[in-house]
């Protein structure tokens, strides 16, 4: 591959068609489980914060994703934390139909039910948002009746709980990609194909194994971490190779610079490189 297909394709819209699919040293490699893609619900309540204050602005909005092609009577309160229900709108008692004998409704449909500041004496505790369609023919004994219930809880208190750490997405798997070699100048546009077995543990450590399966041959075992957008790994037995590059695409991309490479001249080479999981 000469130097000018290298930098054509040093562009992550061209890693599909650019790399070749490689085979690694360490066998099995573990095949990565993207992330499943949230199901959007028949309807929800979307509010502005699940944990608020005494006095911070709250709104609260129903969304209906899916069609209503049936006739319904439908509700929307507010449940307190002892609770009483109260009507979304009016904020009083006692609950009464936001909309009574509707043939039906088309999606995607939103409709605001709450706008405001929290007075500063409201009770704290958990709260809840709800949004019930029900058969106009039938009985209503509760919330069980609905044939669409949509739930929107939230919290108010006094102060705001430490967020919980979104899990990081495990980007163990096989890995193929490029390199450019930027310095130094004598070295400068060579490159060639890498190829690795990466394996994160639960803490984002990452081991495994990396090598060139052209240009400059390098390879050795990988020692490094992933935080959740970086991954850095040094190559062992290479005098210090470090890969550091940004996980982009939902864990299917990676792109960043090398350092401490190949010697070239007697000085150790840099530069970039990309990468897409197999």
């Amino acid at each position: 591959m000469n130097q000018m297909t290298l930098r054509a394709c040093a562009c992550a819209l061209c890693l599909a068609a650019c790399i070749p699919a490689v085979s690694v040293a360490i066998e099995p490699c573990p095949t990565r489980t993207p992330a499943p893609t949230p199901t959007a619900l028949p309807a929800e309540i979307v509010n502005s914060s699940a944990w608020l204050k005494p006095g911070d602005p709250f709104q609260s909005t129903f969304q209906l994703n899916e069609a209503i092609s049936r006739q319904f009577t439908a509700f929307a309160v507010v449940v307190l934390p002892d609770g009483t229900m109260l009507n979304a709108l009016t904020l009083d008692t006692p609950p009464k139909p936001v909309a009574a004998n509707v043939p039906g409704l088309n999606a995607p449909f939103s409709y605001p039910l709450i706008k405001m500041f929290l007075p500063d004496g409201a009770p704290l505790g958990g709260y809840e948002v709800l949004a019930a369609f029900f058969d106009p023919k039938k009985p209503i004994t509760g919330t069980g009746d609905a044939f669409l219930l949509a739930r929107g809880p939230f919290t108010i208190a006094t102060a705001m709980p430490t967020p919980t750490p979104s899990p990081i997405l495990d980007i163990s798997g096989a890995w193929t990609g490029m390199y450019l070699v930027t310095a130094p100048t004598p070295c400068a546009g060579r490159g060639g194909m890498w190829a690795a077995c990466v394996i994160m543990g639960n803490d984002g450590t990452l081991s495994g194994h990396f090598e060139t399966t052209t240009g400059t041959p390098v390879g050795g075992a990988i020692s490094g971490t992933y935080d959740g957008a970086t991954a850095t790994w040094t190559v062992g037995g290479t005098a210090g190779l470090t890969y550091t590059g940004t996980v982009q695409s939902g864990g299917e991309t990676l792109s960043g610079t090398f350092s401490n490479g190949a010697l070239c001249d007697g000085t150790p080479t840099s530069g970039s490189f990309i990468g897409i999981i197999e």
